[in-house]
């Protein structure tokens, strides 16, 4: 039987030498597809229909022999498998393509198949797509059609919306590195294929495109990433895999307090020390210390300057980079450490730590070594990957000391500095022998058991790669912090959009380390209350680079328990559809952003969720903006009543999840809220001295019943200041724990109790909690 397309249209058009197309019975992405070669299109000579299944479902099959028009090589293999909510389109050329240098690096394809023509291209879309050069994963929007791009080529993935949410997501299937999707006004043409700027391409190389169709932005992304990891059978990253997703983090990387720069002039070892004693002496208890390119030797100053010996130094010489005006700042010299070591550094810190990595300097020991096994340009690259898989185990792996987690850094600056990036098999030779070594080093700290990688400065192409890598865990969705005079809206929107991706993909983002207090050093952070909330919705990396004594512990103890566990929902936050619809940086923007999630409890109930909805201004000059929303439009809801809590006024308000909500905010304005289901005119909260305050981590079991209520709640430690949260439309007989009476407050259906006098169930580091009503 052959499969159904519900959400678009394709047949084989014999007459023209193309495929009628339309998506959603409107011609989004034209109205034809055609196969090119250069910028000729290319003749079926020969073409083949089959129904067929493999591990994806159902599916119908053309295959044609193309030629081109003219007699010179092009011949290729073009092959369509359309499935119900998607197409994966292939390439299979029959002929060595020998690249040109002066071509675009994300240029129109050599072969382009699919190309998307015809003489209409439908308006009233809005398109997203991200920057394929510095800085980094930036997001590129623009509304009407989608052959309106401000930036021809340099798409991928491209997303296509509509004001019903119809969506296409278009991207590379397989060569991410190299792949695009290319946009051209003039002819008006959406080509995917791999573009003559590689140095070339192989006789019987396969490239695979993969387009999504369905309704809902998220719903359609999800589905693309879950699609690409299948391909490459890779799983989805978990919520605690390694200790850097599991703890809090301390970080000394760039915006940080100690970025090229120590306590009081002395050494880096003083500063080390001291950090460690004063945040045991506060009680924050991170779960890791990162290291970045300051403690390293360098074949030069500068903080580009490439790595000759993978080893603490005697001393580290910079200017002062935390300056927003670099070339104005002083060079000055930090001493480091009394012994070279690192299993030195790692005995004074005394928790599992993270290092920083960048390119290897084309004099860096290593190198010297054999030299004949790498590429020399700006500096040097393994020439396959047996060689990138040896050295980067030899790096990783030491009998003395043990890494949980490498943070690869300038990965922009690499793909744009040397010629290894521009062949393909180096290229991906280089990150399939990364992943292996990291996956072969093992890292008792984290729940994987192996080493982890964290991505930073990575072009939108490196990562979509990370999909192939299962040591990848996270990757940074904007630029370094306090860099590019990027803080407050700029980088919200920048995160919002890029995140997206990011966690299609199976990864977890993050925006560089945040400061929770005031700084002696640094601009202050304004945004620290919105920032800590939002980053615990995203699920990745949290990175304090406080300086020392100026920590806001009461801001921070509401994102983690006391053993430093990042408290977080299910998933990671996303924007609510309608987000996607409009650019909400903008001057003349009235609209705010809401992103949500979600905490699905363990329940007699079934699917009892939490929501969490965070809503705020991101206009560039914060002018009035309102964020209008249902709680339905999270797609997490069922038919019924619910009540929504307001984090900061601390008020409930009970609605049904079709009612629609107005938030209106000015400058720094922001709403949270926290939206319940009412069952048995009962509603659970949660820990309100926490963000996240339905999470799992703090409920194992709620049972709602007519009469009664019982909360199994879980604790790493006693609960000193929580405050629990529930609506209720009657007031309780009683609530108690192993028959002990607790004291609560009840007003208009609001009822809130502590823990502060209760014990926990002996050795287990649990409470029960049971709220009692009379029989009626």
């Amino acid at each position: 039987m052959r499969p159904l397309h519900p959400n678009y249209h394709i047949v084989y058009n014999e007459k023209e030498n193309w495929f009628d197309f339309s998506v959603f019975n409107k011609s989004i992405l034209g109205s034809v597809i055609v196969a090119r070669v250069g910028k000729e299109k290319a003749i079926a000579l020969d073409m083949k229909f089959e129904v067929r299944e493999d591990g994806f479902g159902p599916y119908e099959q053309w295959t044609i022999e193309y030629g081109p028009a003219e007699k010179k090589k092009g011949s290729f293999t073009g092959i369509i498998k359309a499935y119900p909510y998607f197409i994966v389109f292939e390439t299979i050329n029959h002929h060595e393509i020998k690249g040109k240098k002066n071509k675009h690096p994300y240029g129109n394809p050599y072969i382009s198949f699919p190309s998307f023509e015809g003489e209409y291209f439908e308006g009233n879309c809005t398109c997203l797509s991200y920057k394929r050069q510095a800085p980094f994963n930036y997001p590129i929007q623009w509304k009407g059609r989608v052959i309106d791009s401000l930036r021809e080529g340099k798409n991928s993935p491209l997303i296509i919306t509509n004001m019903a949410y119809e969506t296409v997501v278009l991207s590379p299937m397989t060569h991410f590195l190299h792949g695009t999707v290319s946009i051209n006004k003039y002819p008006e043409q959406v080509r995917c294929g791999i573009p003559r700027s590689v140095e070339r391409i192989e006789k019987e190389t396969s490239f695979k495109t993969l387009m999504v169709i369905d309704t809902g932005v998220n719903k359609t992304m999800n589905l693309w990433g879950a699609l690409l990891r299948q391909e490459h059978r890779v799983e989805p990253i978990g919520l605690r895999e390694d200790v850097l997703l599991k703890y809090i983090s301390y970080w000394t990387n760039a915006g940080s307090a100690y970025w090229y720069r120590s306590i009081h002039k002395t050494s880096y070892e003083n500063t080390l020390k001291k950090l460690v004693a004063h945040h045991e002496s506060i009680g924050l208890h991170f779960g890791s210390y990162q290291l970045d390119s300051w403690w390293y030797h360098k074949d030069g100053d500068h903080y580009t300057s490439s790595i000759v010996e993978w080893e603490p130094k005697e001393e580290t010489t910079g200017k002062n980079f935390n300056s927003m005006v670099t070339a104005m700042a002083r060079a000055k010299t930090i001493p480091m450490f009394q012994k070279d070591k690192l299993s030195y550094v790692q005995s004074i810190l005394k928790k599992p730590i993270g290092c920083h990595f960048k390119q290897i300097s084309k004099d860096a020991i290593y190198v010297n070594d054999n030299r004949e096994d790498f590429l020399i340009d700006h500096f040097a690259m393994p020439k396959n990957k047996s060689v990138a898989k040896d050295l980067f185990k030899r790096l990783f792996n030491h009998p003395r000391w043990a890494l949980s987690y490498v943070i690869h850094d300038w990965l922009s600056f690499m793909n744009e500095r040397h010629a290894g990036f521009r062949s393909i098999q180096m290229s991906e030779d280089y990150f399939e022998g990364l992943d292996e070594a990291c996956l072969e080093t093992p890292s008792s700290n984290n729940e994987s058991g192996h080493l982890s990688l964290q991505f930073c400065m990575t072009q939108p192409h490196m990562t979509l790669n990370s999909v192939k890598m299962q040591s990848v865990t996270s990757i940074r969705s904007t630029s370094d912090s306090n860099s590019f005079f990027v803080e407050g809206p700029k980088r919200w929107r920048w995160h919002l959009y890029a995140s997206k991706m990011i966690q299609a993909l199976g990864k977890y983002a993050f925006y560089d380390n945040r400061r929770s207090g005031k700084s002696s050093y640094i601009l202050p952070n304004k945004y620290a209350k919105f920032e800590m909330i939002w980053l615990g919705l995203s699920c990745g990396p949290i990175g304090i680079g406080d300086q020392l004594g100026k920590e806001n512990m009461s801001l921070i103890k509401k994102v983690i328990k006391s053993d430093g566990e990042i408290i977080k929902p299910d998933v990671p936050a996303v924007p609510l559809d309608a987000c996607y619809i409009y650019n909400p940086y903008d001057v003349s923007s009235k609209k705010g952003v809401t992103v949500f999630s979600y905490s699905q409890m363990s329940s007699n109930t079934q699917d009892y969720k939490v929501l969490y909805l965070l809503s705020f201004n991101m206009n560039p000059i914060r002018k009035k903006v309102t964020t209008t929303y249902a709680l339905k439009e999270t797609h997490h809801t069922k038919a019924g009543s619910y009540v929504v809590y307001d984090y900061f006024s601390m008020t409930l308000q009970v609605c049904n999840e079709q009612d629609l909500k107005t938030y209106s905010m000015k400058g720094r304005k922001i709403y949270y809220h926290i939206g319940a289901p009412i069952v048995h005119g009962f509603a659970y909260i949660g820990d309100v001295s926490k963000h996240v305050c339905a999470s799992n981590q703090l409920v194992e079991h709620i049972d709602i019943g007519p009469n009664s209520v019982t909360i199994d709640i879980s604790y790493i430690r006693q609960p000193q200041q929580s405050q629990w949260v529930c609506y209720s439309q009657h007031k309780p007989q009683r609530i108690t724990s192993d028959l002990t009476e607790i004291s609560y407050e009840f007003k208009e259906g609001k009822l809130v109790f502590d823990l502060k006098n209760v014990d926990l169930i002996k050795d287990l580091n649990k409470v029960r909690i049971r709220i009692e009503y009379t029989a009626k």
